[in-house]
């Protein structure tokens, strides 16, 4: 594979992942919008369908046979599993699933849970549920945009996106591997680290004494099109890298290279 070649992968794959990284975040955001933007106690269903939900209890409620729910229509049901404690805030809780009839027509229900024992006192939950009449509207109903438009939850989006973007930042890892082999076959590199200097800048590169450079070795200073703007003198040299100084009064930029001199 030729060097333009793989500067040509590297610049498209790197581009692609940065856009990738852009719909990363905007699909979390989506995510977050839509779940906090729309109470758990409002559901969407269709006809024939059910839906796991919970709820807070009271303390002195230790077991689902104290608990009663009263709907808006007996075509809508709510069964309770279980009475327990809450995960992150403590306090009991209740969890259980809300049925809908298949005879159900499209429209507004309610589901209110209470305690047996206090059903004049305030619900424990409140239940709105729309029910739609086909899965077209059902998603179009969804607070996500994403879920909205495709049918796909935004996590799923989330994931995709996430997973997708690392893999292709490894590519590009890979590409840069292989653009840094290639150039120092052809005598070059790139300058990764640039210091500024009272008596000068530093530039810091990927050739060293496994390439032939010394103490005092001269290489020439290329910008980003690989035109010729300068000299360096290596000051500090190891195995594969090394650290040059300019010695003429030329400005160094992110993006320059340096070559041995023929």
């Amino acid at each position: 594979m030729t060097l333009d070649r793989v500067n040509r992968y590297r610049s498209i794959l790197g581009k692609v992942a940065a856009l990738l990284s852009m719909f990363f975040f905007l699909s979390v955001l989506d995510a977050v919008i839509s779940h906090f933007g729309q109470s758990p106690n409002d559901l969407g269903l269709l006809p024939g369908t059910s839906v796991k939900v919970n709820g807070p209890a009271r303390d002195n409620i230790r077991d689902i046979q104290e608990l009663e729910y009263v709907a808006s229509s007996d075509l809508i049901n709510v069964s309770f599993d279980a009475v327990h404690t809450g995960f992150w805030m403590g306090g009991r809780m209740w969890r259980g699933v809300v049925m809908v009839s298949p005879n159900a027509a499209p429209g507004a229900y309610t589901a209110t849970v209470r305690s047996k024992a206090e059903p004049s006192e305030k619900p424990v939950t409140v239940f709105q549920i729309r029910v739609y009449g086909d899965a077209a509207g059902l998603q179009q109903s969804s607070a996500s945009i994403i879920q909205r438009y495709t049918g796909y939850s935004a996590w799923w989006a989330v994931a995709f996106c996430l997973a997708s973007t690392l893999l292709l930042f490894g590519v590009v890892y890979l590409f840069s591997n292989k653009r840094e082999q290639l150039m120092r076959q052809e005598g070059r590199a790139d300058i990764y680290r640039i210091t500024k200097k009272e008596d000068g800048d530093e530039v810091s590169f990927s050739l060293g004494t496994s390439d032939g450079l010394q103490l005092g070795s001269q290489l020439c200073l290329l910008d980003e099109d690989g035109v010729p703007v300068g000299t360096v003198v290596v000051k500090e040299i190891y195995e594969n890298d090394a650290i040059a100084v300019l010695t003429l009064d030329c400005c160094v930029k992110p993006g320059y290279m340096v070559a041995l001199l023929a």
